[in-house]
């Protein structure tokens, strides 16, 4: 094996280490928002700051997952479907 071979399977190594720990970063995050939410919505008050919450994500969500060559239309339309998702978890 080269050391270009090796060099390129370090830097693979290296690169999909980084997107692992993207990923757990992303499902703790993901762990303690909707922890937090669950809280929230178990008053009336709390209910409704969380709709507010998710109403002003979907305002800001939608113009990009809908616009014509947006750069990042894919993620803003993964966005609203995990939104869509979290709102019927939540029962909002």
């Amino acid at each position: 094996m080269s050391s270009h071979d090796e060099e390129y399977q370090r830097l693979f190594r290296l690169q999909y280490e980084m997107i692992d720990r993207l990923k757990a970063e992303s499902m703790t995050v993901q762990f303690v928002l909707t922890g937090l939410m669950q809280q929230l919505a178990q008053t009336s008050e709390g209910k409704e700051i969380v709709r507010s919450a998710f109403d002003f994500a979907f305002d800001q969500a939608i113009p990009h997952a809908t616009a014509e060559n947006t750069p990042g239309i894919h993620y803003a339309t993964t966005a609203v479907g995990l939104l869509e998702h979290w709102r019927k978890m939540l029962a909002l």
